[in-house]
């Protein structure tokens, strides 16, 4: 099942993955020691996930965050985020009213 919170989420984990690349690939002592090899591999996790953003409800376990989530889905729902994914023919998985 994807939910918004799933891409988010994807999104993030892509974002985390592609800047722990960046941090590695310019250390020249962790590439003679691993090679590329592992930052492939690490940037390949990091696209499967961005392109497969799913959630299973069964194993997955809700945190409730009464901070940072409410003040994501607040800015989601400003008109300048409306504005934006309308001006860019955006669809979104989830309801931004």
């Amino acid at each position: 099942m994807i939910t918004g919170y799933s891409l988010i989420v994807a999104m993030l984990l892509f974002n985390l993955a592609l800047a722990v690349v960046a941090l590695l690939q310019q250390r020249t002592r962790y590439l003679a020691k691993f090679g590329t090899s592992a930052l492939v591999l690490l940037m390949l996790f990091g696209v499967l996930r961005l392109f497969m953003p799913l959630s299973f409800p069964q194993i997955t376990h809700a945190v409730h965050s009464f901070g940072l989530l409410p003040r994501i889905m607040a800015f989601l729902g400003t008109e300048l985020c409306k504005t934006f994914v309308q001006c860019h023919n955006l669809s979104l998985p989830f309801n931004l009213n």
